[in-house]
């Protein structure tokens, strides 16, 4: 998973990458987060 933000000059920009393992952590809502695993189970 491949998470992108939108930076001041309104261009996207990759902010976070997780492939099956880790968690992905949102930059926008604090506390939402994505186990990996658990969404590829």
């Amino acid at each position: 998973m491949t998470v992108y933000v939108l930076n001041e000059e309104r261009l996207y920009e990759q902010a976070d990458v997780q492939v099956k393992t880790g968690t992905v952590r949102s930059v926008y809502f604090p506390g939402l987060a994505i186990d990996m695993p658990e969404l590829f189970r």
